[in-house]
């Protein structure tokens, strides 16, 4: 099963995965690099919610749907949204080192299911081409929502942002829901660029 294959793949545990990020420099890089995960059907969740409740369903130019997690971590929510909707284009990006490597050897024992690439993905692009946008921003600073907010405000038409804990300024608000992480009960804010209309779910 897919909850087999995740497991196998040796994809770290939030406690592990705490212990691979390096000594923060500033005080603002300590907060901004707190680390939590979810679990593999948390994931799941998040990215259905993203792609099929709350998104537009459309498929670009023949293309797969494309699915980023914005400090990716291990890679908990890239490798079980690609587990889960095979066929999806997915993404992941992290700018700890450590937590990148883990990342990239699961998604290698699990045949390349999905990319990670190491970095600020406020600086990549290929990180904002995107459908759906999810960001664990529970522990971000002010002036790093702020920045993502901005980034948010130029996404294509349609495309669905969900962040835990902190809703986003400058992106129409269409839902939220609870959904479990590795410190508790996370709200889970649903935003989305608009451009077209789509229908919000009951």
């Amino acid at each position: 099963t897919s909850l087999d294959a995740f497991a196998e793949a040796g994809v770290p545990t939030a406690a592990h995965a705490s212990k691979l990020v390096a000594p923060a420099a500033t005080p603002r890089q300590k907060r901004d690099r707190r680390y939590g995960e979810l679990g593999f059907w948390s994931s799941g969740l998040v990215a259905r919610a993203a792609l099929d409740e709350y998104g537009s369903g459309r498929v670009r130019a023949g293309r797969p749907r494309k699915f980023v997690d914005l400090g990716s971590g291990v890679g908990r929510v890239t490798l079980a949204a690609a587990l889960l909707q095979p066929g999806l284009e997915v993404l992941g990006v992290e700018i700890e080192p450590g937590l990148h490597d883990a990342a990239t050897r699961a998604t290698a024992a699990l045949g390349g299911i999905a990319t990670h690439a190491l970095g600020d993905f406020l600086a990549d692009d290929a990180a904002w081409d995107a459908d759906a946008v999810f960001v664990n921003s529970t522990a971000f600073s002010p002036e790093l929502v702020k920045a993502i907010e901005e980034r948010c405000a130029r996404l294509r038409p349609g495309a669905v942002v969900i962040s835990l804990t902190t809703k986003l300024d400058g992106i129409d608000f269409v839902g939220q829901f609870d959904v479990p992480a590795s410190w508790g009960v996370a709200t889970a804010f649903v935003h989305r660029r608009a451009g077209f209309a789509v229908a919000t779910p009951e």
